[in-house]
Order: structure tokens, then sequence, then C-alpha cells
């Protein structure tokens, strides 16, 4: 299917959803973090399942609908468009591409089956904590040991989203060949509320004296390191449109208000430093959404994903930032009241150009 089919059909089934289900703005903390408080209803999760929002872009292997990355791309795009909080889905995505790359067992086949058709919700612990260890490392466990047929642990995994609302925790680390699955509600597992990081809830999850089966393991099918950067890969390119999908809400918001505003007379929108502000942010928006399209499109038909998604991010993640305060901007002080979306694109945005890699060390991975 032509991308620009897949966008007809992916709009029809989501444009009203999002905007349907996004929370009210004065849902939404003032504050850039704040302590997350009790998981919200599942209703909205159950929607997006039922919507098809994991089966669609979900591999026929695995039960979806096989999709593909451009699909997910499209999907995160609306989501950021309506700034619906998709943190939790984001990760979902990524827990499911890493799954997908572990050797096949009943046991990992039955995971993504109930993961795929929402019965089940996963969080994903990839992060170490450490100053000098960003997304591209593998955090380490503090103990692990092979005693007879168990394997025994222990580690700390910060800045988890939305753990409290799963089933299981998908934990890798470095010197792990696989995921370990891991209930959530295992004794050794302790929650502790940690911030509200633009719309995603973080928990540090701290796992002490874990013991599972050795046959819990679900082992990768490659080099560790190598299936870590093309999930990593796969997880940045959906960022990107996502924080592309951020961008053209906010411009939406703000071609609107400067219709509707009036000053000396006529629209805000009439003024040229205004429109020229506005054309600008348009052509900017395009041009990155193209860019994220044609990366996932090239990434299905096989080609390698890592820096051309490193790429994607790092541009996103800068137009993100600036189409958003430059809406902020021509909203003026209305637009940094709670009655205003585009403070809500505006602090999103800050939070998730940050999410899987700051814009220095992205370039970093861009050949030269």
């Amino acid at each position: 299917m032509e991308i620009g089919q897949l966008e007809q059909l992916l709009r029809a089934r989501f444009t009203g959803f999002f905007p349907e289900h996004t929370p009210p703005l004065e849902e939404h903390p003032a504050a850039l973090a704040a302590v997350p408080t009790a998981a919200p209803s599942p209703t909205a999760w159950s929607a997006l399942v039922e919507r098809g929002a994991l089966v669609l872009p979900t591999s026929r292997a695995a039960g979806g609908l096989g999709l593909g990355r451009p699909a997910a791309v499209l999907i995160a795009e609306l989501m950021g468009a309506a700034a619906f909080p998709a943190g939790a889905y984001l990760d979902t995505l990524l827990g499911i591409d890493l799954l997908e790359r572990c050797r096949p067992s009943a046991a990992r086949a039955r995971l993504i089956r109930d993961v795929v058709q929402g019965r089940h919700r996963i969080a994903v612990g990839f992060r170490d904590g450490t100053a000098d260890r960003g997304p591209d490392t593998l955090p380490r466990w503090t103990d692990l040991a092979l005693a007879g047929d168990r394997l025994r642990f222990e580690a700390r995994f910060p800045t988890v989203v939305s753990a409290d609302e799963a089933d299981t925790l998908l934990l890798v680390g470095d010197g792990v060949a696989g995921v370990l699955p891991l209930a959530a509600g295992d004794p050794a597992v302790l929650l502790e509320p940690r911030s509200v990081l633009g719309q995603r809830r973080l928990f540090d999850v701290d796992v002490s004296g874990a013991s599972v089966p050795r046959s819990d393991l679900l082992e990768f099918t490659a080099d560790p390191a190598a299936v870590w950067r093309d999930v990593l890969g796969q997880a940045r390119l959906r960022q990107a449109a996502h924080l592309v999908g951020l961008a053209g809400g906010a411009l939406d918001a703000a071609v609107g208000y400067a219709r509707n505003r009036r000053q000396f007379g006529k629209p805000l929108g009439r003024f040229q430093s205004i429109s020229f502000r506005l054309a600008a942010a348009t052509a900017r928006i395009e041009a990155a959404r193209l860019l994220v399209r044609d990366t996932a499109v090239r990434a299905e038909g096989g080609e390698p994903v890592a820096a051309a998604a490193a790429r994607a991010l790092a541009f996103a993640a800068e137009l993100g930032r600036t189409v958003t305060a430059e809406a902020l901007h021509i909203h003026g002080a209305f637009g940094m009241t709670l009655q205003s979306g585009a403070q809500r694109y505006f602090r999103t945005a800050g939070a998730e150009s940050v999410w899987l890699g700051v814009v220095p060390e992205l370039r970093k991975l861009v050949p030269a």
C-alpha cells in the first residue's frame, strides 16, 4: 500500500479519535514536572487498542496486520498533532520490537499476542541513569548470576513510562543477550513515582533479589548490541514522527489564533511579520514530515535505520522546539495560560525532544 493511501486510511480511523481522548487542558499541570498520581482510567488505552493502534503496524508473524513502520510513524504523528499522550504507546511498540527479535518460543508468542490484542500491558526498562550512559548504551545490572536453573539479579531502571499500569516489565541490560520479562507484581519489584515529564508518567523501578527460571529469558536472535541499535533506531523514527505531529498541531493552533485575533482592525495573520513566520514553519514541518516518512519506507524495505533515524530525530527535535515556541509567541500572553493549547504543545515538545537522545549526541551517530 502506498504511504499516501495508508495516510488516508489512518486519518479516517484516528483523526477524530485522538482529540476525543486527549485529556482536557485544565487536567495538565502548569509545571514541567509533578509526582504521578494514580494510574489513569484504562478506557483510553482500551479504545486505542480496539481502534487497531497496536495490531496495524505489527508484523503478521507477531499477530498483527503487517502495515509496518510507515503505519507506526503515521499514527505517532497523528497522536502528536492532537497532543494525545503517546509515551505508553510508543514504549509498547519498542517492547514489541524487542520481543520480535527474540528466538521463537511459546512464551514469547503468547506474550506478543496478548500485548498486541490489548490483554496485557508492558513497560520497558532500558535506561541506566548514569550520567555518561544514554539510550544508546544498555544499562548495567547491579548483580546478575546464574544459580542452578535460576537467574538471580538486581538492577535499577529509572524513568520507566507508565510502569504502574503494566502487567509485565521488559528489562534489557548489558551482559544479558535477551529480554527478561518480570511480573510487575513480583515481590522483588519496587516502583517509585518519579515525575510527569511532558505527558509521560515516569517511575523508577528497583529490582532487588529477583529470581526467575533461566527459561524465562527470551534470547535475542543476533548480537545484543546490534539488536538494540536497530530497535532504538525504530523507536527514534516513531519519536521523530511524534515531534513532527506536535509541531503541526502547534502550527494549526497558531494559524487559528492569528486568523481570529484582531489588532488594529484586521486579523493578526494579515501582518507580514506573522504570516512569514507561519509560512516558514509550514515549510520546515513539511520537510521533516517527508524525511521521516521516506526513512520509514526505506526501513520497511530492509535498509539499515539507525543513522537515518538519528538524523530524522535530530531534525524533528529542533523543529518541535522551535515551532512550538513560535506558536507560543504568536499567542502572546494568552498562550501561557492553561486555557491555551499552545503551552501544552510547547511543554510536551520540550520533553519529547530529549527522550531518546539530545541533538548533539544524535548528530554524532550520523556519518559525515
